[in-house]
């Protein structure tokens, strides 16, 4: 997991979580918590990130996994929209946003109808 190249990526809160977690790797979220001033639940949201920035791949947000695990289990759009309380076009615009992130769509393309 070690990937200095991608050091630069993380934000300073990040970086302060990481470097806790590098010198204590066995300490619970609430423990690093308290070492840089945050809540378990934003540390583990900033592990989370950096374990995705130091892999090279790009960070996706919480709303975006959560759409691409509910896909996985083989929901449609609607479903995944009715699951998260959310409009199905909004469903679409975050897999627009999740094709750009990985490069697989043209970023200045306009969607032809």
């Amino acid at each position: 997991m070690e990937a200095q190249e991608h050091l630069h990526l993380l934000t300073p809160r990040e970086r302060d979580v990481y470097d806790v977690w590098r010198k204590h790797p066995d300490w619970s979220k609430a423990q690093i918590g308290r070492a840089v001033y945050l809540p378990p639940h934003v540390v583990r949201r900033n592990l989370e990130n950096i374990k995705t920035k130091l892999a090279g791949l790009p960070p996706f947000s919480g709303i975006e996994v959560e759409v691409l695990s509910l896909l996985a289990e083989g929901m449609n759009h609607a479903d995944v929209a009715r699951s998260i309380g959310i409009d199905e076009r909004t469903v679409a615009v975050i897999l627009r946003r999740i094709e750009i992130k990985r490069g697989t769509t043209e970023q200045g393309r306009e969607d032809e109808d």
